[in-house]
């Protein structure tokens, strides 16, 4: 029993030796601060926001979540967000996890993870830490990835998934290391493969990570020793084999059809989609953005670099050449996608170009590594002097991201918190039976779990054209209709439910609620609420207001 006890305790002062040692070396110590960082960046947020109210997109996975996990309604996701993300969120519905705790485990986890592997892939790329360090910092404080793991989106795990998917790529396809210690690296081809697709299938535009791995493959590769070795031909099995399960079983709309939604090319070329760097990397209300800056030259030297290593690209073994290859085919192929397919004739979204963020982040650490150690060969201590400013340069860039994420997070933290709690009400006072009739239905959807209809006609795609009096055949058609909704916070109401009035700034200066006969005008300082309205055998009553969402109850009245 003694000999147990020693034996346990040397083990445990071994293992705290290899812990002392490894934080003996300064990027060691270093990685810990920045994943100290962002774990503390990360709970700030997450107290903030952890019950804040869901948005629209949010609100289509989640209440088809409840869907599936059978808690009342019968809401579809629509095909634009098909994903593998609903059916997650189901199972810890069904479990019996809170609406924090899935928050927590599937948006917060992976924002940390995805920290990690940003400086795992970058370290091991370029086998050289401090372009680990500064990828997995700048990722830490990315102001849009702070912002989105903060709700039920899909970037946080859809990027956790496809950075594990490159690490395992470069581990055992490109280094010939055993893929986490313990995988042969021969098997790197097929599980980069299935970490993409589980990627993909929780986002579809991360096909785009695919595209990088196989582009890369084949600049660096042969054909005929990429046809011939038989674990890519496993990989392109399971390849198939997925795409066609999720396809089946997982989205409600095809790839096909799905993809003519972003396909215009009957528009010119979308050259505004090089604004993504912008957006990524400047200050917020202008300023000095050095992050910017960086980027621009951080990519200019990528393709120096390339350029300059024409010709014997596939037979050179230099990390740097093969890491700038992959980053600098991430950003032209993401790029290609969207200036000459889907070819955005105003600014899109930011998430879209996620595939090629970490490249971004990348061409930033390479400009601030290169360029100190351009001039170390000359003088040391201008070596240094340079090193420090550039230091500097990635630490004021991190706070005013950090600054950036922490007033748009707060800003919109209470976004649609009167749908919320409109929902809420009807759901503790309506029967499961009532149908809700409302412009945001996937939030009424998800907090009511109740059926909910569009007020417009079901051929209508444009519901501010839909008349009250179509709306009034459609409440004579399904007797179900129990109740009406109109906020102010959402746009697209028909006229009869909310007409707004602007002055010539474009602010607006009152609503009408025309159908109840209720106005504000936010000029004169002066409201009319009509509580109750009749038309015939039908009634509206107000029922409740919740922030800016009137909730009315529809009485049918028979006619004798």
């Amino acid at each position: 029993m003694v000999e147990k006890e020693a034996s346990a305790d040397e083990a445990i002062s071994k293992r705290i030796g290899k812990v002392s040692g490894w934080l003996k070396d300064p990027y060691n110590l270093t990685l810990v601060g920045i994943l100290i960082l962002a774990l503390a960046i990360r709970i700030y947020f997450f107290i903030i926001t952890k019950n804040q109210p869901l948005w629209w997109d949010e609100a289509d996975y989640m209440a088809y979540a409840k869907t599936l996990a059978g808690f009342g309604g019968d809401w579809t996701v629509t095909g634009a967000h098909s994903s593998l993300f609903p059916f997650i969120v189901a199972l810890f519905f069904r479990i019996g996890f809170s609406e924090v705790m899935i928050k927590f485990i599937l948006e917060f986890i992976p924002s940390i993870v995805i920290v990690f592997l940003a400086y795992k892939i970058g370290y091991i790329i370029y086998d050289n830490k401090k372009i680990g360090l500064i990828a997995a910092f700048l990722i830490a404080t990315f102001w849009d990835l702070l912002f989105y793991s903060m709700r039920f989106h899909l970037e946080a795990p859809s990027m956790m998934l496809a950075f594990f998917g490159i690490y395992v790529f470069w581990q055992g396809y490109d280094k010939k290391e055993k893929i986490f210690g313990k995988i042969d690296p021969n098997w790197a081809v097929p599980l980069a493969v299935l970490f993409i697709i589980l990627a993909y299938a929780m986002r579809r535009g991360f096909f785009h990570f695919g595209l990088f791995l196989a582009a890369y493959m084949i600049c660096t590769r042969k054909i005929k020793d990429l046809v011939k070795d038989k674990y890519n031909w496993i990989g392109l099995i399971i390849l198939i084999v997925l795409f066609f399960l999720f396809e089946k079983f997982i989205f409600v709309e095809s790839i096909t059809k799905s993809s003519q939604l972003y396909f215009h090319t009957e528009n010119p070329l979308g050259w505004i989609d090089f604004m993504v760097f912008s957006v990524y990397f400047t200050k917020l209300n202008g300023g000095f953005s050095p992050l910017l800056y960086l980027f621009w030259i951080g990519l200019a030297l990528i393709i120096f670099n390339l350029v300059i290593s024409l010709g014997y690209i596939r037979n050179t073994n230099k990390k740097e050449i093969r890491g700038d290859l992959f980053f600098f085919l991430s950003i032209l192929i993401t790029m290609a996608y969207f200036v000459f397919y889907q070819r955005d004739i105003v600014w899109g979204d930011s998430r879209w170009f996620y595939p090629l963020l970490l490249a971004s982040i990348i061409c930033i650490a390479r400009a601030c590594v290169a360029i100190p150690l351009f001039f170390k060969k000359y003088n040391k201590t201008i070596y240094l002097i340079i090193s420090i400013i550039f230091i500097l340069l990635i630490v004021y860039g991190g706070y005013y991201q950090y600054n950036h994420s922490n007033f748009i997070i707060k800003y919109k933290v209470s976004s649609f918190e009167g749908i919320k709690e409109a929902g809420l009400y009807l759901k503790a006072n309506s029967l499961p039976t009532d149908v809700i009739a409302i412009i945001p239905k996937p939030q009424m959807a998800y907090y009511a779990e109740r059926s909910v209809i569009t007020p417009a006609n079901d051929t209508n795609k444009l519901e501010k054209y839909t008349t009250f009096d179509e709306f009034m055949t459609k409440l004579h058609q399904q007797e179900n209709i129990t109740y009406v909704v109109v906020t102010f916070s959402e746009p697209n109401h028909p006229e009869f439910m909310r007409k707004d009035y602007y002055n010539n700034n474009g602010q607006i200066i009152a609503i009408q609620i025309p159908f109840m006969n209720t106005t504000f005008d936010f000029v004169n300082q002066k409201q009319q609420v009509t509580p109750s309205m009749n038309y015939g055998d039908i009634t509206f009553d107000l029922v409740t207001v919740k922030e800016d969402a009137f909730v009315y109850r529809i009485t049918r009245n028979k006619l004798y």
